[in-house]
C-alpha cells in the first residue's frame, strides 16, 4: 500500500514535468505544418541569439533552422556573405518541428 501511494504521485510528477515548457503542446505531438508563404532566408551568424552560422528561415517572430540543407544543395553558410540589411527572400514550405524545420519546398527569389 505505502509502494503504491509513493510511486503514483511521482509517476504523475514525472508526466507533468515532462510535458513543462510547452505552451501548446505542440513540440510533444510532432511536426507541425509550415503552410507555403514567402519567408525570410538568413544565416545564423546575422540573427541576435544565434550568432553561429547556418541556414535559418523566418517563421513569424521565430527563426528556424533548415535541418536537411543538403536537400537543397544549400552549403552551411548559404547566405552568410549577404549583409543582413538585404533581405533574401523565397518561398519555404515544410514540417515544423521546435526551432527546426525540414523544409520540403525552398524556391530563392533572385
Amino acid at each position: 500500500m505505502l509502494k503504491s501511494l509513493i510511486v503514483t504521485p511521482l509517476a504523475v510528477l514525472l508526466m507533468v514535468a515532462c510535458g513543462a515548457g510547452t505552451e501548446t503542446g505542440e513540440q510533444a505531438e510532432g511536426p507541425v505544418p509550415l503552410e507555403s508563404a514567402t519567408r525570410e532566408l538568413r544565416c545564423g551568424c546575422h540573427i541576435e541569439g544565434i550568432g553561429t552560422c547556418g541556414n535559418y528561415v523566418a517563421d513569424g517572430d521565430d527563426w528556424l533552422e533548415i535541418s536537411n540543407p543538403g536537400d537543397h544543395n544549400l552549403g552551411k553558410m548559404e547566405w552568410c556573405r549577404v549583409k543582413p540589411e538585404i533581405h533574401v527572400m523565397g518561398t519555404v514550405a515544410g514540417e515544423r518541428t521546435g526551432d527546426k524545420v525540414k523544409v520540403d519546398t525552398l524556391l530563392v527569389d533572385r
